[in-house]
């Protein structure tokens, strides 16, 4: 019983009937659109271009009448995995990822410094916006009309 309270904060793979513009659209656009999505997301470097993918999908979320608490309660159960990955990195680039990046703080081999900051908080926004884009295109799109449009 244990693993259904668990499943109830993870709105991946859940249809959510709004009766949306987004909900309507062909299952194909809806998968080339978050293939294109996804692409982005992955290939953008800057913190400034991942802000502007964060917006793209609030705008998205609004387009399909989701409820926002609804959409971010789905990074709820992924918040650990966002803090180990975000200490990790902290802890393992030091200076190895940009030796003329000023440092921000030292304590004996552990050396945080602006670049690594920087790639920490790209990082963190990258794995939040690929869980919108993955949560809103499987809460707009049925099961069938997904396996229809592929």
């Amino acid at each position: 019983m244990s693993e259904f309270e668990l499943l109830r904060n993870i709105t991946i793979g859940q249809y959510l009937p709004t009766g949306s513009y987004l909900h309507r659209l062909n299952p194909q656009a809806k998968i080339v659109a978050a293939i294109l999505v996804t692409a982005a997301v992955s290939f953008t470097p800057t913190l400034v271009g991942n802000v502007c993918l964060l917006v793209a999908c609030a705008v998205i979320v609004r387009l399909g009448r989701i409820p926002p608490s609804y959409a971010l309660r789905g990074l709820i159960p992924a918040i650990p995995f966002l803090v180990i990955l975000a200490v990790l990195q902290l802890l393992l680039f030091g200076r190895n990822f940009d030796p003329t990046s000023p440092v921000i703080f030292q304590w004996g081999w552990v050396v945080v410094t602006a670049a690594v900051g920087r790639v920490v908080l790209i990082s963190a926004a990258r794995f939040v916006e690929l869980l919108i884009v993955t949560s809103v295109f499987t809460l707009s799109t049925r099961i069938t009309e997904l396996t229809h449009g592929i």
